[in-house]
């Protein structure tokens, strides 16, 4: 029997969703364990690449359960309807089953019999693997939400499919790149460097975003392992436990692709240059192009954002912004151009940056996007590389 607030379970449910397939090969794969373990209910659910597990301490818990996800899910939706959220906030269900394969849930007079599997069908959670890394939870989820902007989410490209997590001295590295472009976050942490540290691994963008939004706990800690076949990852953060497997173990070597220095740098408002692209962009998108290019055009003083049309494109003006030029525009202006819904993402990933810098090489080489001029050579600054987009003529 178990017995549990209706919105802790629902959430417990929620947790651990990421880990089922959503088209299960069979109905017994898609199952979440209930089970009674030290003394508190743990929700589990496990497929052949990621488990996720729950601790719900204040719920009364004995035996064990292998009901199915979805429905439960679903008949707790079901019980709450009609009533207010401080209804649904002092509600408790309870799980009752004298046959395992024949549970009820109950609540307030209500009897649901709900659909269950043999135990022996559940892929069983996996627990925490060898620690390599703690850190502080909202930092990291910061750094996961930066990096996401630019993550490929294509799953045919596995190489590029995921979040890769280096562990370092002093820091854990977090990577994401869809070929166009890549964001790299580093995080301090306290790290044990072991040989199985070396390489980290990938996790999936969606799972990591979900999962960031589920923990509630200060401390994550990261744990690594290195079979045969595969590599693991290991995130735990208050009651929530996650075991994957990496995507791939030949994700881009991104310290290869950073650069470490710049022709120049341009500094300037951040807030005016999303401001001045987002009106470019959308210029483009009105005059029906099947893309969204941007011109950045570099002077000695400033910085000009143009939309980039088919036609009549050395009619289009659009005034300066004010900016800091080093080492770019000195005799010809320099002109980059950048996809443009890339770029004002780019910009989205320095939410708390007055300014923004542009590392630039040249008018075709990647640009890199920083805090601070010094940033580039930084190995502990947040950087987002950009590809440049390229002109007829280069």
């Amino acid at each position: 029997m178990f017995t549990c607030d209706q919105t802790v379970l629902v959430a417990a449910l929620a947790t651990v969703e990421p880990a089922l397939d959503p088209r299960p090969a069979a109905p017994e794969l898609g199952g979440v364990l209930l089970a009674a373990v030290d003394g508190a209910l743990l929700v589990a659910a496990a497929s052949w690449h990621t488990s996720i597990a729950v601790r719900v301490p204040d719920a009364d818990a004995d035996g064990e359960l292998l009901i199915d996800h979805a429905e439960l899910s679903n008949v707790l939706a079901a019980v709450a309807k009609g009533r207010s959220k401080a209804e649904i906030s002092a509600m408790s269900v309870t799980v009752i089953a004298d046959d395992p394969l024949q549970p009820v849930l109950e609540h307030d007079g209500l009897r649901v019999p709900l659909t269950a599997y043999p135990l022996e069908d559940f892929q069983h959670a996996r627990d925490e693997l060898p620690l390599v890394a703690q850190l502080d939870h909202t930092g990291f989820a910061a750094a996961v939400t930066r990096v996401t902007k630019a993550a490929s989410t294509d799953e045919v490209l596995p190489a590029f499919c995921g979040i890769k997590l280096d562990v370092g001295d002093g820091a854990v590295t977090v990577a994401g790149t869809d070929r166009f472009r890549l964001a790299v976050a580093p995080v301090p942490a306290i790290t044990v460097r072991t040989a199985s540290t070396d390489g980290g691994g990938v996790i999936p963008v969606k799972l990591l975003e979900k999962l960031t939004k589920r923990f509630a706990g200060d401390r994550l800690r990261i744990g690594r392992e290195r079979s045969d076949d595969a590599t693991s990852i290991s995130l735990a953060c208050g009651p929530v436990t996650v075991v994957t497997r990496s995507t791939t173990d030949s994700f881009v070597d991104y310290r290869e692709l950073l650069p470490t220095a710049a022709a120049g740098t341009v500094v300037t408002n951040r807030a005016e240059l999303r401001a001045a692209a987002a009106r470019a962009a959308a210029i483009a998108a009105a005059k029906r192009l099947g893309y969204q290019h941007l011109e950045l055009v570099v002077g000695p003083l400033s910085l000009t954002v143009l939309p980039v049309l088919d036609e009549r494109a050395s009619e289009v003006a659009a005034p300066g912004l004010d900016a800091e030029v080093d080492g770019l525009g000195e005799e010809d202006d320099l002109l980059v151009r950048f996809n443009a819904k890339y770029f004002i993402e780019a910009l989205d990933t320095f939410p708390e940056a007055d300014q923004i810098t542009l590392h630039l090489v040249s008018s075709v080489r990647p640009a890199v996007l920083a805090d601070t001029p010094a940033a580039i050579l930084d190995p502990a600054a947040f950087r987002h590389l950009l590809m440049q987009v390229r002109r007829p003529t280069d």
